[in-house]
């Protein structure tokens, strides 16, 4: 019988999460974009606080990323916690550089504790989408989204994959049309669930039942269509 390490499970799983999600977005032709995620200064870092306080730190991104992510985004890790990956399902090319600007803001505000120490993370970030419908195995998925880290060598925050550069320049993002929608948008984009929420909340309230109904069927719709942008 062939012995299987902790890690190689792992990697295991994480290949069957991306598997599974790339399989559901082919079947139902919904885009799903990858935010590859590098700690640039992670050898640093080691050296700095040792291979027990750098576990503890992982964790603790770990657990903060999720809580920032939408219920349904994935992050999955690799090669020890020094690459990780953020699936986004349903998300097309224009949501995925929202995202990663998002997260891009999120890190520059996160300071991490251990015992005496402060940790600021410094981070890179690459972006690939595929197609709705385009079928990819996830070994080629996850590889283009951390080729694309490699090979762009400069201190860019955000590098994008061929296939993302392409979406993006057929289809730019589409303005908002009223100055209320924009403020919404921009919302939505830069602040929390609950933050979106709080502002949101009185206004849901005044409704009516017969209108909050709709907008429930409004948001059931939505969570089944890919953004169009």
């Amino acid at each position: 019988m062939t012995a299987v390490t902790a890690r190689n499970s792992a990697n295991s799983h994480s290949q069957q999460v991306i598997h599974q999600w790339l399989s559901y977005t082919q079947r139902h032709k919904q885009p799903l974009s990858v935010l590859a995620l590098t700690l640039t200064d992670y050898d640093s870092i080691l050296a700095d606080i040792g291979y027990e306080r750098t576990g503890l730190l992982l964790q603790q991104l770990g657990q903060k990323l999720r809580e920032f992510c939408r219920c349904e985004d994935t992050l999955v890790s690799a090669q020890a916690g020094k690459q990780m990956f953020i699936l986004l399902p349903g998300t097309d090319a224009n949501g995925g550089l929202a995202m990663a600007e998002r997260l891009t803001r999120w890190f520059a505000d996160q300071e991490f504790e251990l015992d005496d120490f402060q940790v600021v993370l410094a981070t890179r970030v690459a972006l690939h989408s595929t197609l709705p419908g385009k079928e990819q195995d996830a070994a080629s998925f996850l590889n283009t989204a951390l080729n694309t880290l490699k090979t762009h060598n400069d201190e860019t925050p955000i590098v994008l994959s061929t296939l993302a550069r392409k979406q993006l320049a057929e289809k730019p993002e589409q303005e908002a049309t009223t100055p209320l929608a924009q403020q919404l948008e921009s919302l939505a984009e830069q602040t929390s669930m609950a933050e979106f929420m709080a502002v949101l909340e009185p206004s849901l309230t005044r409704l009516d039942e017969k209108s909050r109904l709709e907008l429930v069927d409004y948001l059931l719709e939505a969570s089944m269509q890919t953004r169009t942008a």
